[in-house]
């Protein structure tokens, strides 16, 4: 028997609208798809609906490679160094407030971050899975709050991105120890508080942002110097650098490669024609 939402509709029923919309467009987000649903179905409208059809989607999308191509999230994209960066070491972090507080650091090392913000979709985490694959990562630097949804969090990175290794950095229960965080409890409300208790012994939680900045970027630093390796730095940087110089170089040349271009466009040549004499003045 089909389970029927407490909003009156049985996802049994909405699933061949789902498919039907998807198949209507090349890609689309869970918001728009939402919302042709509540146009087109006479879906809720509702805070209450959306979050439903949030949950239930992300279902279907874990058995069906079709769905998962077909609804994207255009949030969580990786922030990625240019040129390209370290290949085998990543940074993935719960929430943003530590990107704002570390990116200089991230910068200097060359690495990728993934900004998970809170629990990361489907969409991230089959990005993350590809380009794990393609630019084959071995290491994630993870770092998050010390609560039964970080702790979480962090287990279901390590579950997806198996099999690359998973190290906490920040926030760590030595860490807690050594600097004497301030608490706060964890949210009775939260399913996964009772576990914690169980296991931690008492409802304490940490938050990141807790440990001074200043220690939170000596701590980043050290585990960025352990696990970059330091041969493929010093290889980026130089080609940073080179390229910086290079650029410098040939700004005078691209002017005059474009004056030059004008004013053979100006007098009616063609493409190929405006080749050929470049060629006999030297700029190509």
């Amino acid at each position: 028997m089909a389970r029927r939402s407490k909003l009156g509709f049985t996802f049994t029923r909405v699933e061949p609208w789902i498919r039907e919309v998807c198949a209507s467009h090349r890609q689309i987000t869970l918001r728009a798809l939402f919302y042709r649903l509540v146009a087109v179905y006479g879906f809720p409208n509702a805070d209450a609906a959306y979050k439903a059809l949030s949950r239930y989607v992300k279902r279907l999308r874990v058995t069906d490679p079709w769905l998962r191509e077909r609804i994207i999230d255009p949030t969580r994209l990786p922030i990625l160094p240019k040129p390209e960066g370290v290949r085998e070491v990543e940074v993935w972090l719960e929430k943003e407030s530590i990107y704002l507080l570390l990116r200089e650091l991230f910068d200097r090392y060359k690495v990728s971050v993934q900004i998970q913000r809170g629990y990361g979709s489907v969409s991230m985490y089959l990005r993350a899975v590809r380009r794990a694959r393609r630019r084959g990562v071995k290491r994630i630097l993870y770092f998050g709050d010390l609560d039964p949804s970080g702790l979480d969090i962090e287990r279901v990175t390590r579950e997806r991105m198996e099999p690359v290794e998973v190290e906490r950095v920040a926030l760590t229960w030595e860490q807690v120890g050594r600097y004497r965080l301030p608490p706060r409890y964890a949210k009775p409300s939260d399913r996964r508080t009772k576990k914690y208790v169980q296991r931690y012994g008492d409802p304490n939680c940490y938050e990141i942002e807790a440990l001074d900045p200043r220690v939170l970027r000596r701590v980043a630093e050290g585990a960025l110097r352990r696990a970059v390796p330091r041969e493929e730095l010093r290889e980026i940087r130089l080609r940073e650098r080179a390229a910086g110089i290079a650029e410098r170089l040939l700004r005078p040349l691209r002017r005059r490669l474009e004056r030059a271009v004008r004013e053979l466009l100006e007098r009616g040549l063609g493409p190929e024609e405006i080749r050929r004499r470049l060629r006999r003045m030297g700029l190509v």
